[in-house]
């Protein structure tokens, strides 16, 4: 068998689960071991499959076998003529390098994991009128004259501020914004400006094939791929008793890993940038698939909401990742699986990150919003995600939509090979997908854009306090709500819960009749707004889930404003 048939082969069993699959496996990958493989595509394919085997193992050989294969690829690669070795560029493929505009806060990880790894790829920077704004931060006055004179370009002016100094460009920018971080606010932004073409060699750290967490034994696949057992809602509700809050130490090792696997893609999420080491949950769903659970540092929570994002491991593999914003009881979420695990178990995968938010929020109502089933999202559109959340029980919250989707369903079972066509899913995309559990109240739901409502109305409360600058404003509306609530000692609570308090105070002042509320629910208010500023926020959104009062009087001002 050639080389390119015998990569084919392996790519269209690598999630058949028999007896003779297993075997066929196992000696695809030690032929292919011994073989060179001279194209790009074919090398790209053959990882693909092996980071699939390793994920889904037949057995702990075929993971140490998929593993080893993935570890010789920078071999490989170095081995390629330079314009294959060009074609694998951006791949994410372990030898390969990278070239992306990564946002400020994935370049302080990459300064922080990986500096000399990373350069500033000057051929691909188009306009340095934004690079200029943000070097004029870190220049002295001392230095100004010259580099202000128009006789040294950025890149060069650089090269003379960092003389002898054994640092690549991009690390010697990022140490002197990493003095300043009393501005980091408005260095993120201006960075972000700039755009900055960035080069980077990942290594077998963090590359697809090789950026790992052990979090568990490795498992194998025996029986295969596994379904969700009957309705969704029951298996989301099924209890879920292995899971625990990962120590600092480990947090951090999830961050990184979950910070590689989308680096590597070109993608980011802000749930993984911000992510808080002190608040990792890891769900041990079986088969060695382990859903981890990432809560945000507390200088970058929501106001109102609990954001909290989500990476799903294979046998240590980062096969897919999203995020999650609760919020009294419901969760808005979607699911993003990676390209090589794609004809795993989705939809298995899904369910259960679900059950995980369920079994750590109490969540009883999920929300897809347009964008993860195609509005805006031609990836989406053209693999059909609205019919992959239909599936599982989701259902449009428009009655036309849903009239619509309910025959479209309809002509699916009866004409078989039928798709819908992207004039039909585009119209299916117009609004949001719910799935309800046992239990769950229409009654009980949030609208989305009263959150929008509640930060106008904040402001309108800052604008009435007697500062007019904004933090005094919000010091102002803390006073004014604790008066309220009769606690005069926050202004000894810890750091993070003042911040909460300054961030909660002006939403919870729009609340009309708070000194009618019982001594019982004003107690309680104080009590969540404490837990906002916690070490993590799992006590908040289920102190949250159970005060009824504040969902229903929030409520109740959000109708008002809409009417």
């Amino acid at each position: 068998m050639s080389i390119s048939a015998s990569i084919r082969k392996l790519h269209r069993i690598r999630g058949v689960y028999t007896p003779e699959a297993a075997r066929e496996k196992l000696d695809l990958m030690d032929a292919l071991r011994r073989e060179q493989i001279p194209k790009a595509s074919l090398l790209g394919s053959f990882h693909q499959s092996l980071c699939f085997i390793r994920a889904f193992p037949d057995g702990v050989t075929h993971y140490q076998s998929a593993r080893q294969a993935l570890q010789e690829f920078p071999r490989r690669i170095a081995s390629l003529s330079r314009r294959e070795a060009e074609a694998t560029t951006d791949t994410g493929i372990e030898g390969s390098r990278l070239h992306y505009r990564f946002s400020y806060d994935v370049a302080v990880w990459l300064a922080r994991r990986c500096p000399d790894a990373v350069e500033v790829a000057w051929e691909e920077v188009q306009t340095f009128e934004r690079l200029d704004e943000l070097l004029r931060q870190i220049v002295l006055p001392v230095e100004a004259d010259y580099y202000a004179s128009g006789k040294v370009s950025e890149r060069e002016w650089i090269s003379l501020a960092k003389g002898d100094q054994p640092f690549t460009d991009f690390r010697w920018l990022m140490v002197q914004l990493g003095k300043r971080q009393s501005a980091r606010r408005i260095l993120a932004q201006m960075y972000d400006a700039a755009d900055l073409p960035l080069s980077w060699q990942p290594g077998l750290k963090f590359a697809k094939g090789t950026n790992a967490l052990v979090v568990g034994r490795i498992k194998a696949r025996h029986r295969g791929m596994r379904n969700p057992r009957g309705r969704a809602g029951d298996e989301i509700e099924r209890p879920l008793r292995k899971i625990r809050r990962l120590q600092k130490s480990d947090g951090e090792n999830a961050i990184t890993t979950a910070m590689a696997a989308l680096a590597v893609r070109h993608r980011e999420t802000y749930h993984f940038n911000h992510a808080n080491p002190e608040e990792v949950y890891d769900a041990d769903v079986g088969y060695g698939v382990h859903i981890l659970v990432y809560g945000l540092l507390p200088g970058f929570r929501f106001s109102l909401e609990t954001t909290m994002g989500y990476l799903i491991l294979a046998n240590d593999m980062p096969v897919g990742y999203g995020g999650a914003s609760a919020i009294f009881h419901q969760a808005n979420t979607g699911v993003n699986i990676f390209d090589e695990f794609r004809g795993s178990e989705a939809p298995y995968l899904w369910v259960q990150v679900m059950r995980t938010y369920h079994r750590l929020f109490g969540c009883r109502h999920f929300v897809v919003n347009p964008y993860q089933i195609g509005a805006g999202n031609i990836e989406a559109l053209r693999s059909g995600a609205f019919w992959f959340y239909y599936r599982l029980g989701f259902r449009p919250v428009e009655p036309d939509i849903a009239r619509l989707a309910a025959s479209e369903r309809i002509r699916v079972k009866a004409r078989k090979g039928y798709r819908s066509d992207i004039k039909t899913l585009k119209r299916l995309t117009r609004c949001d997908m719910h799935l309800r559990l046992s239990g769950a109240r229409k009654s009980q739901f949030f609208e989305e854009e009263w959150l929008e409502l509640c930060a106008a109305g904040a402001s309108a409360v800052l604008a009435g306090q007697k500062h007019v600058e904004r933090r005094s404003a919000a010091c102002d509306a803390a006073d004014g709500l604790m008066k309220t609530l009769g606690t005069d000692t926050y202004r000894d609570w810890a750091k993070n819960e003042q911040r909460a308090l300054l961030q909660q105070a002006p939403i919870m002042s729009l609340i009309p009749d708070l000194r009618k509320w019982s001594r019982r629910e004003r107690v309680d208010l104080v009590k969540l707004i404490r837990a906002k500023g916690g070490v993590g926020e799992k006590d908040y959104i289920n102190l949250m889930r159970k005060h009824d009062r504040l969902r229903r009087s929030l409520a109740r001002y959000c109708r008002n404003r809409a009417d």
